[in-house]
Parts: C-alpha cells; sequence; structure tokens
C-alpha cells in the first residue's frame, strides 16, 4: 500500500468516527502525530470520547486544533484575555 493510499484510509476513518457536526478542514501528520484541524472545536468536545475512540482505533497519537482560519488576531485575543483573567494573576507578558 502507498502512503497516498494509507492516508486517504486514515481521512475516511477519521470522518466515520467523528460526529458529522464537526466540520473537519484539515489532516495532516505532523511527525508521528495525526492532526485533525476542525472549525467548531467546542462542539467536537462535546462529542465526548471521539479522540479516545479515533486514537485506539487507528493507533496514532491525535491532536486536535482549530482551524488556524478561525483564531482572532494577537492584539484582539490578549484583549480578550485581560478581560477574562483577574488582576491578580499578574500577567507579566504574552509571547505572540
Amino acid at each position: 500500500m502507498s502512503s497516498k493510499e494509507y492516508i486517504r484510509q486514515l481521512k475516511e476513518k477519521i470522518r466515520e468516527l467523528v460526529p458529522e457536526s464537526v466540520r473537519i478542514k484539515n489532516i495532516e501528520f505532523e511527525g508521528p502525530l495525526l492532526v485533525i484541524y476542525v472549525d467548531n472545536l467546542q462542539e467536537f468536545a462535546e462529542a465526548g470520547d471521539v479522540v479516545r475512540r479515533l486514537a485506539k482505533d487507528l493507533r496514532k497519537r491525535i491532536i486536535v486544533r482549530p482551524d488556524p482560519k478561525n483564531l482572532r488576531p494577537p492584539e484582539e485575543a490578549k484583549e480578550i484575555i485581560r478581560q477574562i483573567v483577574p488582576d491578580e494573576a499578574q500577567i507579566t507578558g504574552f509571547f505572540l
């Protein structure tokens, strides 16, 4: 079996196991890890033990990340963090 065929089969299996409500944007390898990019990370988190089932069935380490296109700009993210985290936490800096 070629590597392209193997990756295609992995992607098919992932799409079978992940609920249809979760919008998968991309699936790729990053070294030994299989990374799944999704549009609606919250929905994926609420789907139960999907990551555990994927890791067990595929025998791979799985990481789920939000689609980078859906991330907020750094300055906006910093402002949101400052609103959420209390002053007592004494944030000293951000790494962008």
